[in-house]
């Protein structure tokens, strides 16, 4: 059975509705809406920081008559406010609209709203977003359940082991530049440009049809990272659309070309291996059927899944970014199947042979696959029949990363890397935390406003054989850490200046700091506090008068956890 978004998503339009408002663009128009997309873009990007580093329930913007008034609410009362512009609303609401990612997301949550994703520096913040209007014209736009993750974490969960990771990974590392999005016509439009904003943070420029979008590409390229959708099925039509039209991929800072699509994911709870249906098979290309689907497995309908089968979506991309290869074909008119043997020696797989890798992982079903990506594009079947001799791909082909792929050349202008960036090589949204210094004992930072109690907790830690930093606050606490980052962290809840809710927040949602384990001290241990506490991102915790003894044994158990989940 098919599973189907809510009705009332604010994506549910088509791509004529879109579109149609925007092909009389003007260049200045074009220029005006990327303004206030790039103004959006810091405001919600220190918002959605704020939010996260207090541990807020939420944020909500109520705009009555000509006022609007910001609110972020924590434990069901208000702790800040802010005013926007009565216009800011209608450009808020498309702002959050066009990063709608329902990746992991069962359909029951979208009672909290429509689900976003959206990269904040290192990280990236999901959260729900609602947008109502009562009778009287007041209308609420509210963020709720933000949570910040590592890029690397969120990466595993949207894209798994794919292939792609690397070549996204080098798109999204600049500063500047356009990446070029494939889009068709219907609901699915903003869907597959949606990823691409919230993993890279660049900004939506336009269609590639306007004339608007076209004039002012080279400007906007040269000043920061920017999106543009272009109507194509495949990375390969993109980029003849492109050739096509005769723009210079050095004027525009080219980065490469996305394809991207949204997978019913199967249910765990009743998934069960099966055979294939050969009627689905019928749509495998004969170089990928003979590929064993050993962990195949599809859903059979159960109380978790409203007995669909499946339970959420996943993403697959196809990813042709630029390269040596890739420049040289564009530059000397070169035919399709040449087009096709650049981009498959970078790496570079269709949407379908992405889905089949995931259906043998046993995370999606062919039918989910061929209903959405139908099959490999003809292009490519014709590479295999005549390059590659219609032998059969290996597995390892289709499932291990891609294989390594050369530097560019820098043909054009914009292309520029970050300080410090890695290699080609490295993996989609590299880890961040910088590795511990090797130690001789593990060091262990105690945040604690009262001096007695720093001073009795260093007396037994180093007695135990670790060593000891102080903090009398969590302000002191995130400035020990940049010094140097300690292997634990225990630290008292109620404090001055900062508390401990609040430093654990922020060092939670900091990529480097996200994996320090941290023990909380409280006074009072009861189920609603333990909750409170786990909660806010803590580790663990325990009582003040906890015995010496036990306050070890969970310090210790607690590196070892963190050792065995992030071994240096």
């Amino acid at each position: 059975m098919q599973q189907h978004r809510p009705h009332n998503s604010p994506l549910d339009r088509s791509h004529a509705e879109e579109v149609s408002k925007k092909n009389g663009r003007t260049a200045s128009a074009v220029r005006q809406e990327w303004q206030e997309d790039q103004k959006l873009s810091r405001f919600f990007g220190k918002l959605l920081s704020e939010v996260c580093f207090l541990g807020a329930e939420r944020a909500e913007f109520r705009m009555t008559g000509d006022t609007v008034l910001g609110t972020i609410v924590k434990d069901g009362r208000s702790i800040k406010n802010l005013t926007v512009k009565p216009l800011w609303i209608p450009l808020m609401k498309r702002w959050l609209t066009r990063r709608e990612n329902p990746v992991g997301i069962s359909p029951s949550k979208y009672d909290y709203g429509t689900p976003c994703a959206v990269k904040i520096g290192d990280s990236i913040v999901s959260f729900f977003f609602q947008h109502s209007k009562n009778l009287s014209g007041a209308e609420t736009l509210s963020l709720s359940r933000c949570v910040a993750q590592s890029t690397d974490t969120y990466a595993e969960q949207v894209l798994g082991r794919a292939p792609s990771r690397v070549q996204l990974d080098r798109m999204g590392s600049h500063e500047r530049g356009t990446i070029f999005v494939c889009t068709t016509p219907g609901i699915e439009y903003f869907r597959k440009v949606a990823p691409v904003l919230g993993v890279t943070g660049a900004g939506y420029l336009g269609d590639f049809s306007e004339h608007g979008v076209r004039e002012v590409l080279e400007e906007v390229s040269s000043q920061s990272l920017s999106i543009v959708s272009i109507a194509a099925n495949d990375v390969t039509d993109a980029i003849l659309t492109l050739r096509k039209s005769g723009i210079s991929l050095d004027t525009i800072g080219f980065l490469g070309c996305v394809n991207t699509a949204h997978l019913q994911k199967v249910c765990r709870g009743c998934a069960k291996k099966v055979s294939v249906d050969p009627a689905i098979m019928a749509h495998v290309p004969e170089y990928l059927a003979a590929l064993s689907l050993e962990r195949y497995q599809v859903g059979r309908g159960c109380d978790d899944c409203g007995h669909t089968g499946y339970q959420g979506d996943l993403m697959v991309f196809s990813v042709a970014v630029a390269s040596p290869l890739l420049t040289k074909w564009y530059r000397s008119e070169g035919s399709l199947s040449e087009l096709v043997k650049a981009l498959l020696a970078h790496g570079v797989r269709s949407l379908f042979e992405e889905g089949y890798r995931r259906a043998l992982e046993g995370e999606t079903t062919l039918e989910a696959v061929v209903a959405v990506t139908k099959s490999v594009p003809l292009v490519y079947l014709e590479y295999w029949k005549n390059e590659g001799k219609s032998r059969t791909v290996s597995s390892q082909e289709i499932m291990v990363s891609s294989p390594p792929v050369e530097s560019p050349d820098v043909p054009f202008r914009f292309h520029s890397q970050k300080k410090g960036e890695e290699g080609d090589s490295a993996p989609l949204f590299a880890k961040t935390a910088k590795s511990a210094p090797t130690r001789d004992r593990p060091m262990v930072l105690v945040v604690e406003d009262d001096e007695d109690q720093r001073s009795i907790l260093e007396l037994v830690l180093r007695g135990a054989n670790y060593d000891v930093v102080q903090a009398a606050n969590g302000a002191e606490a995130l400035k020990a850490v940049q010094s140097g980052s300690p292997d634990i962290i225990i630290s008292d809840l109620m404090m001055p200046v900062m508390d401990g809710g609040q430093m654990v927040a922020h060092l939670k949602m900091t990529p480097a700091t996200s994996q320090v384990p941290i023990l909380m001290l409280t006074m009072v241990a009861d189920e609603e506090r333990e909750y409170a506490l786990l909660n806010l991102g803590a580790d663990d915790y325990c009582e003040k008068t906890i015995q010496r003894k036990v306050l070890l044994k969970r310090v210790e158990n607690l590196l070892k956890r963190a050792q065995a989940t992030h071994p240096q």
